[in-house]
């Protein structure tokens, strides 16, 4: 497991190699279906707690070798460190939970700059411009990373030919960002292609996203929801208890691990064999958006919010939601 001080030593590595503040906000507690509990403890600490209980452990044999570049720094530069400030690992630690937040609110920021900027066939370069430096640059990380390793190289070249308003950056062989009638648009070997927004935390509110998906979420008082009940009453899986979406709720696209749970069926399926019971053709399903804490798939495009989130005699505000799909890209 994780632990303490591998954040340490990842954050250190990372440093000597070259990263910005997404390197920094160091290894996540949680990423898709993968949870780290032992983020919290120092790896003495793991060790102490496992003696106590007895309990047995395995290490990996080459972790005592100086071969590697990252047992080097666990050998000399972390205690280097703790020489100077026994806590180091710990500071590090808090480092990274600050950086990390910091990354969180910058890339709520950039997805809302892509989706201002979204138009049919790319994004319009005038509304990238008039963003800060940091946000831009987070923006176009976020279309970078689907590609390739958004490295510091890549994200300046892209950054030159939107503020200079022609040009283009070769990113693979098959694919390019180009900077052409104003618009900032990504093209392979099939043409332009279109790339899902960057994740970013829900609100209720207007969601214009790429491939022409818009989606309006918004609350209404249940008194009203009851009132006008025969509006709803068809597309009641388009219904939600406010009080049952909660936690780090996300509007993002599919990811690797994703679970849902279609209303009425008492069953769990992963996004994927789901997608593939609803014979939902592939090109369409790195866009579909869905909502999602953790890998839990709260609500799903076309198929509505997922078992157990519906309004009950509890409720007291309904979260509704509308879709609507253009067929712009």
């Amino acid at each position: 497991a994780h632990t303490m001080s591998d954040q340490a030593e990842t954050v250190l590595f990372r440093i000597a190699r070259g990263t910005g503040l997404h390197g920094l906000a160091g290894i996540p507690p949680r990423r898709g279906c993968y949870v780290r509990p032992c983020l919290c403890l120092t790896r003495a600490d793991t060790e102490a707690y496992c003696a106590a209980l007895g309990q047995h452990y395995v290490q990996d044999e080459t972790n005592a070798e100086d071969t590697y570049a990252r047992n080097r720094i666990r050998h000399e530069a972390v205690p280097a460190l703790q020489y100077a400030n026994p806590a180091a690992e710990r500071s590090i630690a808090r480092l990274c939970r600050q950086m990390r937040a910091l990354d969180d609110w910058l890339n709520a920021e950039a997805a809302a700059l892509l989706q201002a900027a979204a138009v049919p066939g790319g994004y319009d370069v005038a509304i990238l411009r008039r963003a800060e430096g940091p946000v831009l640059d987070a923006a176009l990380h976020a279309l970078v990373s689907p590609v390739r390793d958004a490295e510091e190289k890549y994200i300046s070249l892209l950054r030159f030919v939107v503020l200079h308003g022609e040009g283009s950056v070769q990113l693979t062989p098959d694919v390019n960002y180009r900077v052409r009638n104003g618009l900032l648009v990504c093209h392979t070997q099939e043409g332009a292609k279109v790339h899902p927004a960057p994740p970013q935390p829900f609100e209720p509110g207007e969601y214009r996203l790429p491939g022409g998906y818009f989606v309006k979420f918004q609350v209404v008082k249940y008194e009203n929801f009851l009132k006008n009940q025969s509006i709803f009453k068809k597309d009641l899986n388009c219904c939600a208890d406010c009080a049952k979406i909660q936690g780090n709720v996300i509007l993002r696209t599919r990811q690797a691990g994703d679970f849902y749970r279609p209303a009425g069926r008492h069953l769990r399926k992963t996004l994927k064999k789901y997608y593939n019971e609803l014979g939902v053709p592939q090109a369409e399903r790195p866009l579909l958006p869905l909502l999602a804490d953790g890998s839990e798939v709260l609500w799903l495009w076309g198929c509505g919010f997922a078992e157990g989130c519906a309004p009950d005699e509890y409720t007291h505000e309904v979260l509704t939601v509308r879709t609507e799909k253009t067929g712009e890209a």
